[in-house]
């Protein structure tokens, strides 16, 4: 039986990608040449990796402390008017609570942001604890995050439980050998070769029931 289940944020708790792609668009019309293409099945994939790392990916000429400046400038109004949870979010995660799971999360976004993000779509204040890129040296899918937890709360490896939505994610859970499965609301390309999800799970209902099934394990 778990104890904690630990997850991510964006694309798995908070449905981000119009955000994202609209922030990212923004800043693309401003700051690059008008004949400059890049997709939003492209942009999507900018949910998961340190935002760091997209930024020099799209504007290796500018100032990176500029551009991320700019970014959280211009997106929190894409923020503001777009960000939501997904369905039955907070309904699940006050079953778990409620069943004496450890509820955490381990993102890559910056605090400030993390808490705005929480308290706007009324998640803030459910969780026990909550790691973000301002607590960490190394991002996902590197394991610090998760052996910080792991000691912090007394977990085992088998204690956890890692809820993710993309390829990064699942490489932590290989990195910090700990079982994880994968939220698809979002909309994920997983090319890559996944051997070790627990699961695909389409909802937080059936997070609920594969939380609920380990029980008897």
């Amino acid at each position: 039986m778990y104890k904690a289940i630990v997850f991510d944020l964006d694309g798995t708790l908070i449905d981000t990608d119009v955000v994202i792609i609209d922030s990212w668009r923004e800043l693309i019309n401003t700051y690059k040449d008008k004949d400059y293409y890049i997709s939003d099945d492209v942009l999507r994939t900018f949910s998961g990796p340190p935002i760091q790392q997209s930024i020099a990916r799209i504007f290796p000429e500018y100032d990176g402390d500029f551009i991320l400046k700019e970014y959280r400038t211009r997106s929190i109004k894409h923020y503001n008017q777009k960000l939501h949870s997904f369905k039955h979010t907070r309904s699940t995660i006050l079953k778990l609570k409620k069943d004496g799971y450890l509820i955490l999360i381990l993102t890559q976004k910056n605090k400030d942001r993390a808490i705005f993000s929480l308290k706007k779509c009324k998640l803030y204040n459910l969780f026990d604890d909550m790691l973000t890129c301002d607590d960490l040296s190394r991002p996902k899918p590197d394991s610090q995050g998760v052996e910080i937890l792991k000691e912090k709360y007394n977990l085992k490896n088998e204690d956890i439980l890692y809820v993710g939505d993309n390829y990064i994610d699942y490489q932590l859970s290989l990195n910090a050998n700990i079982d994880c499965v994968l939220m698809t609301m979002a909309k994920r390309d997983f090319k890559e070769k996944m051997p070790h999800p627990k699961k695909f799970l389409a909802t937080m209902d059936d997070l609920y029931l594969e939380v609920k099934a380990n029980e008897n394990n």
